[in-house]
């Protein structure tokens, strides 16, 4: 009897004070969607000359072939045969040394070799022998090449022509290949070239602008590592995503703010920035319009850490109007490293590695009961 006489006054009171009653009570509710992202190769990092293959199951860099070649003229190596330019007599004797570099890309410091291919060539442009054949090893001529590590000057390999068992007649090539395997090699290889052509007494016209040509060449090259200059290089992947009409639906009708929160998951040696882009087409990734993507910026590429930002309603009401949503990630790096001749802003690579992205989008809905 109590609360039927209560209960009559309440309502008495709110109808002559012409007051609502109190509406359904609403709770704000958090909904995380999480996306990690495919695994992002860091291909984009490495010099054009770097690729990856497959071999026997296993992904190994392959370096494009490296050749270059020099000509060292009969007047540069034979300092007595100026004078006698033009005249036919013996040929003098002499000794010369020299060297040619065949160069990595500058933005390749050092490759870790697997196995590979090295190739020295001398071709005689001479019109005359400079090994001067003699079966005695102590009165004959010899050419001897030598393969060196630029930034260590380790010896790769060598090979000595002698002219005791040799010949190398005017426009004949001799060629030497050797197997490269296991082994480290820094901004490229030196071919260090060693002529000793004693007196002979062969008869020639003295022309001092023939010579003798010089090549190396370094070929199926595969290799377990690299390490590379990366100076402001840029890394640009994008992925599709699905959502749930469900929840299409709710962040258009419900949702009231958002946040992100972001983790990169990598062991790269590099820093800089790092962005992500929500839009509704890769074209529209990145674009700079708030119209058509859903920025996600001043981030950093340091691993591990959890980064966030501020989402508003319309930014999340937005991404449920796209048809398909796509998630794109950009960084900007450079190396941490030094190369083995001083280089700055040097980065180690592996055919392995990979960089993830953790992102988790928390919606806060408005919910009536």
């Amino acid at each position: 009897m109590r609360y039927s006489l209560l209960t009559t006054a309440i309502a008495g009171l709110c109808a002559l004070a012409a007051c609502d009653l109190p509406e359904a009570p609403q709770w704000d509710v958090g909904v995380v969607v999480p996306y990690t992202s495919d695994t992002v190769m860091v291909y984009d990092f490495l010099p054009s000359a770097v690729s990856v293959e497959t071999v026997d199951g296993t992904s190994v860099f392959a370096i494009e072939p490296q050749a270059d070649s020099v000509e060292h003229r009969l007047g540069q190596m034979c300092s007595a045969c100026e004078a006698l330019s033009g005249q036919t007599v013996t040929v003098p004797s002499f000794v010369y040394t020299d060297s040619l570099d065949v160069l990595f890309p500058p933005e390749l410091v050092t490759i870790d070799v697997i196995n590979a291919e090295w190739t020295m060539r001398v071709r005689n442009e001479l019109n005359f022998d400079p090994l001067r054949p003699n079966p005695d090893p102590n009165t004959a001529g010899y050419i001897v090449l030598v393969a060196r590590d630029i930034a260590t000057g380790a010896t790769i390999d060598s090979v000595l022509i002698s002219g005791a068992s040799t010949t190398l007649d005017p426009d004949e090539t001799a060629s030497f290949q050797f197997s490269i395997a296991e082994q480290e090699i820094s901004e490229g290889v030196r071919i260090v070239f060693h002529v000793n052509s004693p007196e002979d007494n062969q008869t020639v016209t003295i022309d001092t602008n023939l010579g003798a040509k010089i090549a190396g060449v370094l070929s199926a090259i595969r290799v377990r590592g690299v390490a590379v200059v990366v100076d402001g290089e840029t890394l640009d992947e994008q992925d599709q995503v699905s959502i749930d009409q469900e929840v299409r639906d709710e962040l258009a009708n419900r949702v009231q703010s958002g946040l992100f929160e972001l983790e990169l998951l990598h062991d790269l040696e590099l820093t800089g920035s790092f962005s992500a882009s929500i839009a509704g087409s890769p074209g529209d990734l990145f674009s700079g319009d708030p119209a058509r993507e859903v920025p996600l910026t001043q981030l950093v590429l340091t691993p591990g850490i959890a980064q966030s930002g501020e989402l508003t309603a319309d930014q999340l009401q937005q991404i449920a109007t796209f048809a398909t949503v796509y998630i794109g990630v950009r960084a900007i790096a450079s190396g941490t490293e030094t190369g083995s001749s001083g280089q700055l802003k040097v980065a180690g690579f592996t055919p392995d590695q990979f960089l993830l992205v953790d992102l988790r989008v928390t919606s806060v809905l408005r919910v009536d009961f």
